[in-house]
């Protein structure tokens, strides 16, 4: 029987490798395929090599934001929706030295229905001041790589904000910390994907060349892989696409929440203003939208 969480990379490439007795050998040409073809039969897409591939089968949570109310909104201390259907938690705010705030919107359109628009105001003379919109997904059964997928539109683009995107262990009023598997970032004019040291690289950045263009719908997907400590990103908008595989995850482990949520991970779009290194924040206002959210695992 296949179980309906997908195998690991390391299991299925011990299924097909393990020495075989000759007289098999006929049998097993057979065999792999008709696994290959089952475990596909169950969502999960499998590479020659014998490695769990990007998911995909239906997705373990989704949200489109249709269900909620037209000009809902939530800010400090306050929440949208709740847990279930693969979600750990409500929609959320954090923020350190600033006030962020989530509103359903459906205009300008970003091509289906309502959406999530966010709003992080800063304050003036910090070193950093961010806020961020986050949610927490079920992650307790990811058995391999996963896959979460979005669209993305920076609504305004401020001098010295940047938008910062990724998972992280714990809610966080930062964004993407060093618990995170995976981070997309809009920095100096690009969007640009983080390259971290788990696998004891240097931390650094990989540039799309993508212009982080005011108004322009980004489709984002990201696939991560706990085991190996690396992700896949792909990026289009504005015209272009890019694709950037074996990208090193910043934390070396895949650990869950266990305070204030159980078993799950947190997506976090965050807004963030900085300056100058000993150069105080002036105040702005990030502004963004979100849509057509989903976890393939």
């Amino acid at each position: 029987m296949i179980p309906m969480n997908p195998p690991s990379p390391i299991q299925v490439r011990m299924w097909i490798s393990k020495p075989h007795n000759p007289a098999l050998a006929s049998r097993t040409c057979v065999l792999v395929p008709l696994l290959f073809a089952l475990l596909a039969s169950h969502g999960w897409a499998v590479d020659k090599a014998g490695a769990a591939a990007t998911p995909s089968g239906a997705p373990q949570a989704e949200e489109d934001f249709e269900s909620y109310p037209a000009d809902a909104t939530f800010t400090t201390k306050q929440i949208l929706g709740s847990d279930g259907k693969g979600w750990a938690s409500a929609w959320k705010t954090g923020g350190s030295s600033s006030l962020p705030k989530g509103t359903i919107a459906d205009s300008p359109s970003m091509g289906s229905g309502r959406y999530l628009s966010g709003t992080v105001t800063t304050q003036s003379a910090r070193d950093v001041s961010s806020g961020a919109i986050t949610r927490a997904f079920l992650a307790s059964k990811i058995a391999g790589p996963f896959t979460i997928s979005f669209r993305f539109r920076p609504d305004t683009v401020p001098d010295n904000v940047s938008y910062l995107i990724g998972d992280t262990k714990a809610a966080s009023a930062f964004g993407p910390d060093s618990t995170s598997s995976w981070k997309i970032a809009a920095i100096n004019g690009t969007w640009q994907c983080f390259d971290g040291a788990a696998n004891r690289g240097p931390n650094n950045y990989i540039d799309s060349e993508i212009p982080v263009t005011a108004g322009t719908v980004y489709d984002m997907t990201v696939t991560v892989d706990p085991g190996s400590h690396k992700w896949k990103a792909t990026i289009s908008g504005g015209g272009k696409t890019f694709t950037q595989e074996e990208i090193n995850s910043r934390s070396s482990t895949f650990d869950l929440d266990t305070e204030g949520v159980t078993d799950a991970r947190w997506i976090t779009f965050a807004v963030q203003e900085v300056v100058a290194v000993g150069t105080p924040t002036v105040g702005t206002t990030g502004n963004f939208s979100v849509d057509s959210i989903s976890i393939r695992y």
